[in-house]
Order: C-alpha cells, then structure tokens, then sequence
C-alpha cells in the first residue's frame, strides 16, 4: 500500500499532508452545514447570501480535502475514488429502495404498532423515489469520505456510516417536521426504526461496495477493453 500511495502524487502520503486534508474535511463539514443551517432557519437575501458563500467555501475546501489524498487504483486499490462514487451512489440508490421495503413490511407485520409508534402502513409512491435519491446523495457522501471511515471493509464501513444518516434524520429531519428531537412525538421508540432502516442501507450499500472490491472487473470503473 505504501508503494502504490508514492506512486499516485508526489507527496501524497506525508503527515503535513494529511493533517491539512483533516483541517479541510473539518472546515467542509463545518461551513457546508452552517451554510444549510443560515439559508434554510435566518431566510431574508443577507442570509441566503451569506449562506451561499458558506457552501461556495464548502466546496473548496471538499477539493482541497479530496485532493489531500493519494488517488487511482495504484494507490488506493480497487475501489479507487471514482469506483466508489459510482457504486456509492449506486449502491445508496438500491440501499434507499431496501429501507423503503423494509419499512412496508414492518408495516404488513405490524411492528411499529408493537413498539408503540405511529406509522401509517401506506407507502406511497413519492417515497420511492424520495427514498432512491436520499439513498444515492448518502452513497455519494460514503464515497467521498470512505477512508475516514473507520472499519476494515466496505461492509462494516457503510454500516457504521449509515449512523451519520440516521442521526441526521433523528436530530434534524424528524424535529423540522415537528416530531420532535429522535422522533418522540411519533412514539418513544421510533428512532429504533430509524436506526434499522439505515441499518438496512448500510448493509445493502456495503454489498455494492464489497462486489465492487471483489469483482474480476475491479476496478469496476475502467473503460470497456481497458487493462
């Protein structure tokens, strides 16, 4: 691993390196949700202006963290940076799918009546789509920050990511649709549904990513005839 990391860039595995690249994913994470956070509660144009700037700084510093990294299967094996967007946002897409069926069948089974929550049993076909594209935006996400994943393979990595959605829907999601923090007003366990259903994306995102790595066609990315 060493040698294939010297020969991505030049200098790309030196500890200066990698601490600017941890400063830059923590200025990212930072400003991209302070951004959200002023555009979407201040509202008013200084707001949104100022929001937007936040993103704009946001997204440089995602380049800067990105590229803080050795890249290419040389360096990072098969599933280099542009193999695990793509699966990612595969792999997220069929995961939303999976966390959508499996939240229909607790409801066919009537799971979340035992636990005391209150979910309807209809599932409608916006959330599909809505569960498909959540799903891809957190595969794409997974693919980006996949070495600062801890774990050992894709598998556990994509599990333990899929904490990071669920929190998000907990803390965030839930309480702006007036549910409360961990989602109270629907039940005192609803967040045990939550943290299944992510569960249930992270294994299904874990498998597309595992293929991926296993595949005979690692990495999966290469051209048609490619070597």
């Amino acid at each position: 691993m060493s040698d294939g990391a010297s020969s991505g860039r030049p200098g790309a595995g030196r500890p200066e390196r990698t601490v600017w690249s941890l400063v830059a994913w923590a200025v990212a994470i930072v400003t991209w949700l302070g951004g959200l956070w002023i555009i979407k509660d201040l509202g008013g144009r200084t707001a949104v202006t100022g929001g937007m700037l936040l993103l704009v700084v946001a997204l440089a510093a995602l380049g800067i963290a990105v590229a803080g990294h050795a890249y290419g299967p040389d360096a990072e094996g098969p599933l280099d940076l542009s193999t695990r967007l793509g699966v990612g946002v595969l792999g997220g897409a069929l995961g939303g799918l999976a966390a959508i069926a499996a939240l229909w069948i607790l409801g066919v089974v009537r799971i979340p009546d035992l636990l005391g929550v209150a979910l309807g049993n209809h599932i409608q076909a916006t959330q599909w789509l809505v569960g498909a594209w959540n799903g891809a935006i957190w595969g794409l996400l997974l693919g980006v920050a996949y070495p600062l994943v801890p774990g050992r393979g894709p598998m556990t990595r994509s599990v333990l990511f899929g904490l990071v959605p669920a929190l998000w829907t907990l803390l965030r999601v839930l309480p702006s649709r007036g549910l409360g923090v961990f989602g109270v007003h629907l039940g005192s366990l609803a967040f045990l549904i939550v943290v299944f259903l992510n569960l249930v994306w992270g294994l299904m995102t874990g498998g597309c990513l595992t293929w991926a790595e296993s595949s005979d066609l690692a990495p999966v990315d290469r051209l048609p005839g490619e070597a």
